[in-house]
C-alpha cells in the first residue's frame, strides 16, 4: 500500500461503517507490518491485533454477504417490521426497565438495518476485502464518496 494512502487513512473520519471497517483493516495491516520480531511486549500487542484484524475481516466479510445478497426493498420491509414492533410493543406493556431493554434492543436493529439501507443505496455490490485491497483506486473511491444520511428511496 501506498505511503499516501496510508498518511489519508491515519487522518480519515469515516462517515459509515464500510468506510469505517476498511479504514481499520487498512491501518492495521500496516501496523502489524512495523512491529518488530525481538520485542517481546510488542509481540503480545502483535498477538491482539492479529485477532483483532480477524474479527474486523470477518465483519467486512459480513457485510459484504448482506449487502451483496440483498435488496433496498428488503431492507425497507425489515424496517418497517422493526417500527411496528417497537409501536406494538410500547402500546401494549407498560414502561419499565424491562421495557426499555427490548426497546433498545429494537433500537439497535433499527440503526443496524438503517446502515445496510444507506450502504446498499450508495454501494449496490461490495468487492470481496481481497479483491478491494489490491485496488488500491477502487479503495480510495470508497473513502473518496460521502454518503447521504439517509437513503434516498
Amino acid at each position: 500500500m501506498s505511503i499516501n494512502l496510508i498518511a489519508f487513512l491515519e487522518d480519515f473520519k469515516p462517515v459509515n461503517e464500510v468506510q469505517r471497517l476498511l479504514r481499520g483493516i487498512v491501518l492495521l495491516h500496516v501496523k502489524l507490518d512495523e512491529y518488530a520480531e525481538e520485542d517481546l511486549f510488542l509481540q503480545t500487542s502483535k498477538e491482539l491485533q492479529i485477532n483483532l484484524l480477524k474479527l474486523e475481516k470477518k465483519k467486512y466479510a459480513k457485510l459484504v454477504e448482506i449487502i451483496n445478497e440483498s435488496s433496498l426493498e428488503e431492507h425497507t420491509k425489515r424496517l418497517e417490521q422493526i417500527r411496528a414492533e417497537i409501536k406494538k410493543f410500547t402500546s401494549e406493556y407498560e414502561m419499565n426497565s424491562i421495557t426499555g431493554q427490548q426497546i433498545n434492543v429494537l433500537n439497535r436493529q433499527l440503526e443496524t438495518v438503517n446502515t445496510f439501507m444507506i450502504v446498499k443505496d450508495r454501494y449496490d455490490t461490495l468487492k470481496p476485502l481481497d479483491e478491494l485491497i489490491q485496488d488500491e483506486k477502487a479503495l480510495m473511491k470508497v473513502f473518496s464518496e460521502k454518503l447521504p444520511s439517509t437513503p434516498s428511496i
